[in-house]
């Protein structure tokens, strides 16, 4: 049976036939068919083409894939440069621009043309690569802590290769990534804890991951054993503090921490490979012990004890002051006060008690002060007996300075 083809001459643009080809309606040049019209014919004033070329030739592309094709016009200075894109099979599409799309697979030839002149590019649609087939890991629920950890997988179909990603499930830290082509990878060994293995087959149109698994990696050491402190209850100021305790099986250090319990002041830290530590004098005041005994597997804590650092040198002993009831505003204040046992210094201080202000603050290591001459008014005076472990009052004491 015959192909109906009919040509329309009143249609026809230089050596461009309009044509209706098997109900195709279109511009005929040769053997090429285009929808487009093609550029008018030059006039003799136009600069016409020469040529026109295609920057590949031959490719292969999947199906749904892409390819942009770049055409040249020479000269590059020709009156009508715009190109015409066409194909002569469904193979494949081809849009105003010359990107072309895989539509089946089989052979096209792509068309590009402008006036009379055509340049040609041979396309081979294969179909497209399916993604990995589905598989599955393997893996010891459990691995000790000095081992290597081997982790495997069955094959993928259709995978080029496999990556593998193993994470702490606590910390959720990548503790491994690789890339591989075989089926199994030892990541060596790791430290105590849970983690899960992924797996993801790949290839060019994607990947497939495996099922998520879980292993756990524990102790081939055990924590250290249970242990106890050692420490006197009471410790003069004037003496070392001595702390010792009993050793801790699979112990390889301790740490010593001392607190004072009414500051929470961390007064000591060390650690140390034996089971007793001079950590020398402490002032006085109350303190708990912590000692932890350590190995790689972790910590075991000692129980908490206490101690206290008694003063050697007793507070200043209880003393009075002396002072006069009234002077006269024209003459100095003198005020004085009994010794008082074991001090070092003396703080006096004169306070308005009118208007709370200190009129008189200095420090004696004598038993009296000559403060000046003071404004008409009423004062209290304190004074405060003063060594190494603190400070002992003196009672209260008043004077009115009068005109």
């Amino acid at each position: 049976m015959g192909v109906a083809c009919t040509v329309y001459p009143d249609k026809q643009i230089g050596n461009w036939l309009y044509v209706e080809y098997n109900g195709i309606k279109g511009y005929a040049l040769g053997n090429y068919l285009s929808k487009t019209a093609p550029a008018p014919s030059p006039t003799p004033s136009d600069i016409e083409v020469s040529s026109v070329s295609i920057d590949i030739s031959n490719v292969c592309i999947e199906v749904g894939d892409t390819i942009k094709l770049n055409a040249t016009v020479s000269p590059s200075n020709a009156t009508y440069t715009r190109v015409v894109w066409n194909t002569n099979s469904a193979n494949v599409s081809v849009d105003n621009n010359g990107v072309v799309t895989g539509i089946s697979p089989g052979k096209a030839v792509i068309y590009a043309g402008t006036g009379d002149k055509m340049a040609t590019c041979n396309i081979e649609v294969t179909a497209s690569s399916p993604l990995p087939g589905a598989f599955s890991t393997n893996v010891n629920f459990n691995y000790q802590s000095i081992e290597n950890v081997t982790i495997s997988w069955s094959k993928s179909t259709n995978a080029t290769k496999y990556g593998l990603t193993v994470q702490n499930t606590d910390t959720l830290e990548n503790v491994h990534y690789s890339t591989t082509s075989s089926t199994s990878k030892n990541i060596g060994k790791l430290p105590t804890g849970n983690y899960a293995v992924y797996v993801n087959a790949v290839n060019n149109e994607g990947e497939t991951s495996a099922n998520i698994n879980y292993f756990n990696v524990i102790s081939s050491t055990p924590l250290p054993g249970a242990f106890s402190t050692n420490v006197n209850f009471n410790y003069q100021s004037t003496e070392n503090v001595s702390i010792s305790w009993g050793k801790s099986a699979n112990a390889t250090k301790y740490g010593l921490t001392v607190q004072n319990t009414a500051t929470l002041e961390t007064v000591h830290y060390s650690t140390t490979s034996s089971t007793s530590k001079n950590i020398g004098k402490l002032p006085a005041g109350n303190y708990a012990v912590y000692v932890n005994a350590v190995n790689n597997e972790g910590e075991t804590s000692a129980n908490i004890n206490y101690f206290n650092v008694i003063s050697s040198t007793p507070l200043p002993g209880a003393f009075s002051t002396n002072v006069s009831f009234n002077y006269q505003s024209t003459e100095n204040v003198s005020i004085s006060w009994g010794k008082s046992t074991n001090a070092t210094e003396y703080g006096l201080t004169v306070q308005n008690t009118a208007t709370l202000e200190t009129v008189h603050h200095s420090i004696a290591t004598s038993t009296s002060r000559n403060i000046g001459r003071l404004p008409v008014g009423n004062y209290v005076v304190y004074v405060t007996a003063v060594n190494s472990e603190g400070g002992t009052n003196a009672p209260i004491n008043y004077f009115n300075v009068i005109k």
